[in-house]
């Protein structure tokens, strides 16, 4: 019996062995993510047009058979985002 764990990281196949054990399943249709909401913004020390948005998500398993959506099943997720403001309106960076 195992644990799905969630990589913060791609891991290439030959990152996978004996010592540091693992299953790598390639889907055919990528998990798509959906934002449940924002918990924060703050600026940054570096710039008046950035700020760093705090969220929290979750992976939209929907498209999967109940059963798989059961296995793959992971609490919410909390994430931070890099936004720039520029003329016409505020721009996605870069994820942190």
């Amino acid at each position: 019996m195992g644990e799905f764990v969630l990589c913060q990281n791609p891991i290439s196949p030959e990152e996978i062995t004996w010592e540091h054990p693992g299953v790598l399943i390639k889907l055919k249709t990528p998990v798509k993510w959906y934002l449940i909401e924002v918990t924060g913004i703050a600026g940054t020390a570096g710039s008046q047009n950035d700020r760093i948005v705090e969220d929290t998500w979750q992976f939209d398993l929907s498209s999967f058979p109940k059963e798989i959506q059961d296995a793959l099943k992971t609490p919410p997720l909390k994430g931070k985002a890099l936004l720039r403001l520029y003329d016409d309106g505020w721009r996605f960076m870069q994820f942190m």
